[in-house]
């Protein structure tokens, strides 16, 4: 009697659930499958009673091995979607977060059908300036990183996702044109040095410090730039769209407030404060 791939997927499950909890190794082991087989899930459910694909089951193992030194999904399978996009990562950028897609669906929504100029502070892995030229194909969008690899992996994504980005190495923090954008976008590093150790290991392990963590002394290092950036270049109907600390929307709200502008702490979906949105007065 031939082992059946629902038998299979069950072995690596528990063998994941040595340090996942049970719905996340399940889980794993299903995206697993379906990256290797190219196929979604109810094409993956109808070969669960079938005899064991070797192919499948030796990628598994080799994959969950991975996982459980706590390398991010991401990583083994090389590649996220974001946003309708298919963004390859690696542990020179950021795996893009779930919120970071809630701030890109709001800015999508507000600029629907129209041809803004925007600036993304903070490419990483190219999710955001992406995602946002894809979905708004009349827009004109520039992106500056610090990192060379960083954009190099971004410039692939754009190839990749067919958009036209311009991409800028440079430092946000003294970063200048004389350009207008209607759109000032950035998921930039906030998370404190002393809130590192709330982190998972995977996240501290394989995901670059530098666009995570800043210091505890500093911690509007990268925010202040972009709100002097702002009273310069922001367009008179513009918006300015920030992903925060959770601890500092009032902190974060008053470098805008100081240069004149309106500035929204909102709510992800997880009902924690987690962007601010600033137009002018």
């Amino acid at each position: 009697m031939s082992i059946k791939n629902r038998t299979i997927f069950c072995r690596y499950q528990k063998m994941l659930e040595s340090i996942y909890p049970a719905e996340e190794a399940k889980e794993m082991v299903y995206r697993l499958a379906e990256h290797f087989l190219g196929i979604a899930r109810p094409q993956l459910l109808l070969l669960l009673d079938q005899a064991e694909d070797v192919e499948l089951s030796r990628y598994i193992e080799v994959s969950a091995q991975r996982l459980l030194q706590h390398e991010p999904l991401q990583h083994v399978i090389g590649e996220v979607e974001f946003y309708g996009c298919r963004i390859k990562v690696n542990p020179k950028v950021l795996i893009p977060r779930p919120e970071t897609e809630e701030m890109v669906d709001t800015i999508i929504k507000d600029w629907r059908g129209k041809n803004p100029r925007i600036i993304d502070f903070g490419t990483g892995s190219g999710c955001i300036p992406i995602s946002l030229a894809k979905a708004l194909p009349h827009s004109a969008v520039r992106s500056v990183d610090i990192s060379g690899e960083a954009l190099e992996i971004a410039r692939e994504n754009a190839l990749l996702n067919g958009v036209d980005v311009d991409f800028v190495q440079a430092d946000m923090r003294a970063y200048s044109d004389s350009g207008s954008y209607d759109i000032i976008v950035s998921n930039p590093p906030y998370v404190m040095d002393s809130e590192k150790e709330q982190m998972r290991d995977n996240v501290l392990r394989h995901e670059p410090h530098l666009a995570l963590f800043v210091d505890d002394g500093n911690p509007l290092e990268f925010y202040i730039p972009i709100a002097e950036f702002a009273s310069r270049s922001l367009a008179a109907e513009g918006a300015v769209y920030l992903e925060i600390n959770q601890q500092l929307g009032k902190q974060t709200s008053e470098l805008f407030a100081a240069k004149g502008m309106n500035a929204e702490v909102r709510q992800d979906m997880f009902g924690v404060d987690r962007f601010v949105v600033v137009r002018w007065k």
